[in-house]
């Protein structure tokens, strides 16, 4: 297809006015990649290929007659103040919401959640060693063994189940020294 008749074809597909200089530019730029055969004085080129091309390398906002706008720059100098003070406010906000939670007992410092969680450990690990006596001399019974004899393996259970709660216990607690900085 002509580079003209492509032009047509690009501004209709993406919805904004695409110009046969322009292409033929971009067409030039990238004739390795969608590959233009000549024709006589014509440019030829595959409009799939080219609308592929397009779709990966040009940022177009669809349906819309402008080009693409990026992020709105604020043009004013009162209009950045006033934007800065907006997100000021908002800081502020979540500060005094954070510290009426606190009030409320709804929100808990990162440090006394893993204290908490290192001393749940603590009765959980306290527990099993109690119950470890009972379910030695229990096992040894139901197999015709010696209690001496099953210890060792509950201990070896033992520690891997505290480990590894341990483990993901800790691991869903943020550090406390995130929660310093986000203060």
């Amino acid at each position: 297809m002509s580079v003209s008749k492509a032009a047509e074809v690009v501004s209709e597909r993406e919805g904004q006015k695409v110009d046969r200089s322009t292409l033929s530019r971009y067409i030039k730029r990238y004739a390795s990649e969608i590959s233009p055969r000549r024709e006589g004085r014509e440019t030829l080129i595959d409009v799939n290929a080219l609308l592929a091309h397009r779709g990966i390398n040009i940022r177009v906002e669809r349906g819309s007659s402008a080009p693409f706008a990026g992020d709105v720059k604020v043009a004013s100098s009162k209009e950045r103040k006033g934007v800065i003070d907006v997100r000021i406010a908002e800081i502020e906000l979540e500060r005094e919401e954070e510290k009426r939670a606190r009030e409320r007992g709804q929100v808990v410092d990162v440090s006394d959640l893993a204290a908490a969680a290192e001393a749940a450990i603590q009765a959980f690990s306290a527990a099993l060693d109690e119950a470890e006596s009972d379910a030695a001399e229990d096992i040894a019974r139901r197999t015709r063994s010696e209690a001496r004899h099953v210890r060792p393996g509950l201990r070896v259970l033992k520690r891997n189940a505290l480990e590894a709660f341990r483990r993901e216990l800790l691991a869903a607690i943020p550090s406390p020294e995130v929660d310093a900085t986000s203060r």
